[in-house]
Parts: C-alpha cells; structure tokens; sequence
C-alpha cells in the first residue's frame, strides 16, 4: 500500500517542498502515531544514558550541598533516592514498552502512563529545593535551583517525541519548588522563587521547540521510508512490464513465425 499522504491525496501530486517530485507529505495522524511510539519505545540505550545522567548530577548536588551546608546525611540522600525511584520506574517502563509489540490502539493509553513517569520525574527533581533548604545558608537555595535549570535541558530531552510528555515534566518540576520559594520567608528564597517564576514559560518554549525540531526529523525520516518505499514499488513494477514484453515478443515471434513458414513452403 502506498503510505497516507497530508490530506488523504494519494502520493503523486506536488509538494510545495518537493516542487519537482511526488507529494511525500505524511499525515498529521501518521507523524502523531510516529512520535507517540517514539516517547513510549525510546532507545533504551539513549534513555538509560539520560537517567543515569540526571541521577549522577542529582547526586553531585546533593554532595555539594550537604558538605557545604549544615544539612544532615539524611537529608543529602533522600532527594536522590527520590530522584533514583523515579528514574528507576520510567526505566522499567521504557524496558518493558521495548519487548513488547504495541499496536496503535495502545499507543494513547502508554502515553498517559508515560507521561505520569515524567511528571513524577520532575515532582522528584522539584522537591529537591524544600528537601535541601536550610534557611539562611544560600547554597541550599542555589544549588538546588541551578540543578532544576540544568536538569531540564538533560530530561527534556527524553521526552522531545511527545510535547504532552515534556510539558507536564516541566510543570511538575517547576510546580513545588516555586510555591515553596515564594512561600518563604527568607529573602533569597523569594528572590529565586520569583527568577524560577519567570524562566518557567521559557523553559516551556525551549520544550516546544525541542518538540518541534525532533518533530521535523521524525517527518522526514518517515518521508524517506515512503520514497524508498515509492522506488521498491516502481521497480517491481518495471520489472513486471519488462517480463511482459518479453513474453509478448516471444508469442508475437512464434505467431509471424508460422506463417511465413507457410508461405515459403507454397512459394518452394
């Protein structure tokens, strides 16, 4: 079968994009199904790096914290052991999403789940600045808040293929620790809490964005699939015409054959 086409017109028109070849636009409904499996069946080798990433950092600030600060060891290894639960559950559905085949009809209900894993990353990432906070030691109030700054560029990318997925991840991370913040009574704390406010819809359009880019590849990896598909066709094609010229020739051969044999044996 041909693959479906941006407004359900068979390929063979013009694109505005591929002015002189076939119209390899792929639906809206298409590219969703593509980018919705993509978010529930990543690569587990690029997902298990991204966890491993954001857990490593988790740890480093809590460290950094904790020898830095009065904050007890207690407290320094609950965050990322909060931090490390999540990771571990999205893991486990990631590992178990790969040996599976998912058809389409199940893709919406493991994006739901998929997405929950990702909210309850960032609830993790989140609570790090009231987990870590000790009033009037700054490092407990910066450190933590660099980390959810820098934590969004490293999990966000894990969640690209499915905007829904990357926008609850942020809002979830966001979420606790600006209510927190700005519910202090400390200065510092209004202070990031307000700055974290602010850089919160910034870090949603730098979401879309992410979205958008891994958006455009997965498009033009299924465009490439359908002409490569489109070429498979017309070959096998032109091979079935090829094969029935061949056989015309050789019946249209043997018919004028006969003939003219008949003629030069009444001529002789």
């Amino acid at each position: 079968p041909v693959p479906e086409t941006r407004g359900g017109k068979p390929n063979g028109g013009s694109d505005a994009r591929h002015p002189s070849g076939p119209d390899l636009g792929i639906s809206p409904e298409v590219l969703r199904r593509a980018r919705m499996r993509l978010f529930v069946q990543p690569r587990l080798g690029y997902a298990l790096t991204a966890l491993l990433v954001s857990f490593i950092g988790a740890v480093a600030i809590s460290a950094t914290v904790y020898r830095n600060s009065s904050l007890s060891l207690d407290e320094a290894i609950m965050w990322p052991s909060l931090v490390a639960a999540a990771n571990g559950l999205t893991m486990a559905f990631n590992a178990w999403t790969a040996r599976r085949n998912i058809r389409d009809q199940e893709l919406a209900r493991l994006t739901i789940i998929k997405s929950a894993c990702n909210m309850l990353q960032g609830i993790a990432w989140g609570l790090s600045v009231p987990i870590l906070n000790i009033a009037g030691e700054p490092v407990t109030v910066i450190a933590p808040a660099w980390a959810m700054v820098t934590g969004v560029g490293i999990l966000v990318f894990s969640s690209a293929p499915w905007p829904p997925g990357t926008y609850s991840f942020i809002t979830a991370l966001f979420l606790p620790a600006v209510v927190f913040l700005l519910g202090h009574d400390g200065a510092l704390e209004r202070l990031v809490g307000i700055t974290m406010a602010v850089c919160f819809p910034f870090c949603l359009v730098i979401g879309r964005l992410g979205a958008r880019y891994v958006g455009d590849l997965v498009e033009a990896r299924l465009e490439v699939d359908a002409l490569l598909k489109r070429e498979s066709q017309l070959s096998a094609r032109l091979k079935q015409l090829n094969e029935e010229r061949n056989r015309f020739f050789s019946a249209a051969s043997h018919d004028l054959r006969q003939p003219l044999q008949a003629l030069s044996f009444y001529t002789n």
